[in-house]
């Protein structure tokens, strides 16, 4: 173990933060930052759940220690998102499900989405075409990738507040149509594949 994570760990031990929250949180702090600093109190409830999900995925997983270090000393969001390939596939597969409980479990219980279709989180089919138009046309607006990634962050909440509206065939023939265009302007502004 090198030197830097070993007085990390030990100064982190020291403040009552596991290496775990340190890094989740410094990573948040990221995505916040990106994101132009959104302090609502929904996206706030939302973080806090994400953090909490990640940090228990960490300590349950055990994430290795150079994934630990990677997100704590990431200078920006690429960089830490290119720390997940230090986790094995069922690390990432855990961590991706337990985000998605969090934020399902968020949004069912009634914040994060309009009750209006049912009083369960789920929102109507035109809102859900409102909303990925509304997403589609701020991304296609972005003149740069940080802009992008930022609008894109918003898809997930999107598609799980969505999901029985997209029962119905034509609103979901909408959906993924809207969704295609606003995903090449996505993969144009940021060059991912």
């Amino acid at each position: 173990m090198n030197k830097l994570l070993v007085i990390t760990l030990v100064l982190v031990s020291a403040c009552g933060k596991s290496p775990c929250k340190q890094a989740v949180q410094h990573m948040l702090d990221l995505s916040i930052t990106e994101e132009g600093k959104r302090k609502d109190k929904e996206m706030g409830e939302e973080l806090k759940l994400v953090g909490e999900a990640l940090t228990g995925a960490c300590e349950k997983d055990k994430w290795p220690n150079d994934a630990i270090e990677c997100l704590t000393t990431a200078s920006d969001v690429k960089v830490a998102r290119k720390c997940e390939d230090k986790l094995t596939p069922a690390q990432q597969q855990a961590s991706e499900q337990a985000v998605e409980r969090a934020v399902k479990e968020h949004m069912s219980a009634g914040k994060g989405t309009s009750k209006e279709a049912g009083g369960d989180g789920q929102i109507s089919g035109d809102d859900t075409i409102k909303q990925i138009t509304d997403q589609r046309d701020r991304l296609c607006a972005c003149k740069d990738p940080a802009c992008a990634e930022a609008i894109d962050k918003e898809w997930n909440k999107l598609k799980l507040s969505s999901e029985r509206a997209r029962h119905d065939d034509s609103i979901k023939e909408q959906f993924n149509k809207i969704d295609d265009e606003r995903f090449k302007c996505y993969l144009a502004l940021t060059g991912k594949k």
